[in-house]
């Protein structure tokens, strides 16, 4: 609930910092400041202002697409830190939940990475006004946030994100790539390419299979 609370009170934020620049430049461009421009609602906005927040904030079929993702999911991850290195599997819970009416998917996984417990959130979902799928990662093992954006050619079937983060051991920023498949409404699969120890290059570090719990 207070993860719902935050990103709403941040989504209202931005909306009215949008509604006041927007009144602002509507009524220097009309030169009265004391009367609102013609066809202006109450609050300042116009007809073509109100229908561009309306589909802004009106989720749509990007939307739709992440549901299979949706609901509680057991999950194998098999990964590896280098290419000449041999795969290593861990197994986990993921539970996903779309919130704001239907607007992002919010999700929470609990698992073992490398011999420790790993607790992770995220959140997932389409920006209609650029056009991409965006996602945010927090978890127990750093403090940052990652962010990414992504895109899809199959009708969000298929959804590649591409991203930069910190590296916590050399401190540089790295490039990092990852893809969700979705398979069927029971079982969908998290690809993720990272550059390698030894040569630097891209490599598909970690594969997760997520399959709906009964």
């Amino acid at each position: 609930m207070r993860r719902r609370n935050l990103l709403g009170l941040s989504a209202a934020f931005v909306a009215a910092v949008c509604l006041v620049g927007s009144y602002a430049m509507s009524q220097d461009k009309h030169g009265d400041k004391n009367k609102p421009a013609a066809g202006a609602t109450a609050g300042g906005m116009d007809d073509a202002m109100m229908k561009s927040m309306m589909e802004a904030a009106t989720p749509g079929p990007q939307h739709k697409a992440l549901e299979p993702m949706a609901g509680k999911f057991k999950f194998v991850n098999k990964f590896k830190m280098d290419p000449t290195q041999e795969w290593q599997t861990t197994e986990g819970t993921y539970e996903g939940e779309m919130g704001l009416d239907g607007r992002y998917l919010m999700v929470e996984v609990q698992g073992d990475m490398m011999g420790m417990s790993f607790q992770g959130m995220g959140v997932l979902g389409y920006d209609n006004t650029i056009k991409k799928y965006v996602a945010g990662w927090v978890d127990n093992m750093g403090t940052g946030v990652m962010r990414s954006e992504g895109t899809s050619s199959d009708g969000g079937k298929t959804i590649t994100f591409n991203g930069e983060m910190m590296c916590p051991i050399e401190h540089v920023m790295k490039a990092y790539k990852y893809q969700y498949e979705v398979k069927s409404n029971d079982e969908f699969v998290m690809r993720w390419w990272t550059p390698s120890m030894s040569d630097k290059k891209m490599f598909e570090s970690m594969v997760i299979t997520y399959t709906r719990a009964n």
